[in-house]
């Protein structure tokens, strides 16, 4: 008896020294590595940081905040490390600033909020709601107590300590774009769409003066430490400095060479230095008393976004500054020797395309005007393979050959070209579009690619000798395939009617009659053939989506409930099953291609907005070899997105696909909008079955009980 007592202790001593070992091992060995960082819930991994759209150091220089088109990645000043990766903004994230004791990080977003953070553990304190449109800037007052942001034709000041809004600044109707306050605290300045400088009585909330600068839209402004002189930059070519006190310019810095632009400004902590950021590549420096340019710093390739000086400026030790980039690059610059230093890198710009290999272990990704870059991906790990030059703009279709050895790419210029996929090479250019290229295909023996073009052509071409074989009126074409016996088939708009139609592009006979009458195709209609050819799905700038016969034409499906955006981007999975959408409202939607069901709904990218337009879901693509039930066994990523926010994710997508008991319309999420759908089946227009002014159990015991009956 005692021995099987003693038995059962020491196993309970050993099950629970397991436990102990277990629960003190990591419970992510990816949890530090950028890839699996705050990944989106039913993602892989993630290739990219998204792009930089600023830059800012903490107060007491231990960290440094890059703010991306996805979060705000924080990091360690002395060592590089990344200490954590801020998200939950769903639009841009434009700007940050931190709290003067460095303890708080605030955010301004497209999404119209700003949100406010612990910067030494990167937990979400508080969102501030209140603007109507999209939050350009955020700035902490030095004493700490107020955050403004500027958003339209506002400034709203608030509570540093409660959130609790506290005056409205009022504006005309312009864009305001920069904020700043003086370091004295007694004055906030504010930039505008017209190029006008507003100085604010922060505590009073009164306009004092309005500086007209001539300079475009502002983009930078800085005071002195001193808060004597402020220096303001735009889309203009010049800088120009005002005494603050009697509102008086006080110079104008200008050079020889013109750029389009000055888009960020800064001033080391003794004031001696001005750093100017520009749309040439290029920083420069300014000695601030005397006007004149000290130095210009070469090495980025492409536009300036944000700069930012190290509070180790004012050491005697040296003096450090950090230049973001749009080529995806932060540069620390060493301003006594010239010199600079990248020791971090990742970041990218948005994704316009992507093309899987056919034995799924490549990724390839097209950038936009911001990198022109083809980059090889391993889809496994996620480490980026290759980095193809020599595109000079935005790189709009790739694909790859069916025995995988070689890779097409095509951009706005017209250009196309072949590279070699084990050497890393480009071994041949095809060069006769004089449009946007927005479709590239092989042939099934990889002998042949054809292109669609608007400048109205579709072009054949020989994939070993680069050689153009034959040319065609593109009639509309937005989408194109080779079929196993070699012919092309292309589908489209008819003769700029309200119809499409598909045709055989070599001998340009009508496959089928008009089909999609009024789906109001237009320039953004979307084409997607099944694997075996036999069907077409059609996706619209409307949103909608629909399925048709590829060889008589007949319609067979329309997806309700669909995108509330144009769709970008359509793909059917390897045996046909699955369709999978993308769209400009950025999320991505999983299709059953038999009946038009609904099956997943998929957010995780960030919607970049701009004034004018939505960018959101570039591509899609399944994983290859695959069906549909191997998505719920099979280990690695089924689906690949890729998207103007600068990222690519890998989705798996076994949870999506499994039921979710009471999600009954389908959109992954069991909520109100779920009980609104029972009740409608029941000839109920409220979820408030009972009438009692309130949702709750008591409505779903009434659910209960029209079951029962």
């Amino acid at each position: 008896m005692i021995k099987k007592k003693l038995s059962s202790f020491l196993c309970l001593i050993f099950v629970t020294f397991l436990l102990l070992v277990l629960l003190a091992l990591p419970q992510n060995v990816h949890a530090q590595d950028s890839r699996y960082r705050n990944l989106p819930e039913g993602t892989e991994i993630r290739f990219g940081k998204g792009f930089i759209t600023d830059l800012k150091f903490s107060p007491d220089g231990t960290q440094f905040a890059v703010v991306s088109s996805i979060g705000i990645w924080l990091y360690d000043a002395r060592t590089y490390e990344e200490i954590a990766l801020l998200t939950g903004h769903t639009g841009w994230v434009q700007g940050v600033a931190f709290s003067p004791d460095s303890m708080t990080l605030v955010s301004a977003s497209l999404d119209r909020t700003v949100r406010v953070w612990d910067a030494k553990t990167g937990q979400h304190r508080t969102t501030l709601y209140g603007h109507e449109n999209f939050v350009y800037s955020v700035a902490f007052s030095p004493d700490g107590t107020t955050i403004a942001s500027a958003s339209s034709n506002e400034i709203r000041l608030w509570n540093a300590n409660t959130g609790r809004q506290e005056n409205v600044l009022a504006r005309p109707a312009r864009w305001t774009y920069v904020l700043a306050f003086s370091p004295d605290g007694k004055i906030l300045a504010s930039g505008d769409s017209e190029g006008d400088i507003q100085l604010w009585d922060p505590a009073a909330g009164r306009l004092m003066k309005t500086l007209e600068t001539n300079l475009g839209f502002l983009y930078g402004l800085v005071f002195s430490p001193d808060s004597a002189t402020l220096a303001a930059s735009g889309s203009g070519t010049t800088i120009r400095l005002w005494d603050v006190a009697t509102g008086r310019q006080l110079s104008t810095l200008m050079f020889a060479e013109s750029t389009r632009g000055i888009p960020a400004l800064a001033i080391s902590s003794d004031g001696t230095i001005l750093a100017s950021g520009h749309r040439d590549n290029n920083v420069r420096l300014w000695d601030v008393r005397t006007g004149e340019l000290n130095a210009t710093l070469e090495g980025h390739t492409s536009d300036i976004r944000a700069l930012a000086f190290s509070p180790d400026s004012k050491n005697a030790s040296g003096k450090t500054l950090v230049s973001a980039s749009e080529d995806s690059t932060l540069h620390f610059w060493d301003t006594r020797t010239k010199e600079f230093q990248t020791p971090l890198t990742g970041w990218t710009e948005g994704f316009t395309t992507l093309a899987r290999s056919p034995d799924g272990t490549t990724i390839a990704s097209g950038g936009d005007s911001r990198g022109n870059f083809v980059r090889l991906w391993d889809s496994h790990t996620g480490e980026l393979q290759a980095l193809l030059e020599g595109h000079t703009d935005v790189i709009s279709a790739a694909a790859f050959s069916p025995d995988g050895t070689t890779l097409v790419s095509a951009d706005w210029d017209g250009m196309m070209y072949l590279w070699d996929t084990a050497t890393r090479e480009r071994h041949a250019t095809l060069s006769g579009h004089t449009g946007r290229i927005f479709a590239a295909v092989f042939s099934y023996d990889g002998n042949r690619i054809a292109s669609i073009s608007y400048d109205d052509t579709i072009r054949v071409w020989d994939t070993h000798t680069g050689e153009l074989q034959a040319t065609f009126d593109r009639q509309g074409a937005d989408g194109l395939t080779f079929l196993h016996d070699g012919s092309l088939r292309a589908c489209g708009g008819w003769k700029g009617q309200d119809t499409l139609r598909v045709w055989d592009v070599y001998t340009e006979k009508s496959v089928t009659p008009e089909i999609g009458r009024g789906l109001d195709p237009g320039l953004n209609t979307v084409v997607a053939f099944s694997p075996d050819k036999k069907t077409i799905a059609i996706g619209t700038h409307r949103g909608g989506i629909s399925l048709w016969r590829a060889d008589t034409g007949e319609h067979l499906l329309y997806f309700t409930r669909g995108h509330a955006h144009d769709v970008t981007t359509l793909a059917f999975s390897p045996d046909g099953s699955l369709l999978a959408s993308g769209s400009h409202d950025n999320t991505i939607r999983l299709w059953e291609a038999s009946t038009g069901e609904q099956l997943a709904l998929l957010t995780g990218h960030t919607n970049v907005l701009s004034i004018t337009s939505a960018f959101a879901i570039s591509t899609v693509s399944f994983s290859p070899n695959q069906t549909s039930a191997d998505f719920g066994t099979a280990p690695g990523w089924h689906l690949a997105s890729a998207s103007y926010d600068g990222t690519i994710l890998l989705w798996d997508l076994a949870p999506s696909l499994a039921e979710t008991p009471w999600d009954v319309n389908a959109d992954g999420i069991v909520n109100i909008l779920d009980l609104t759908f029972i009740a409608s089946r029941f000839g109920q227009k409220t979820p408030d079955l009972n009438g009692d002014g309130i949702v709750n159990i008591l409505d779903l015991v009434r659910i209960a009980q029209h079951i029962g009956e």
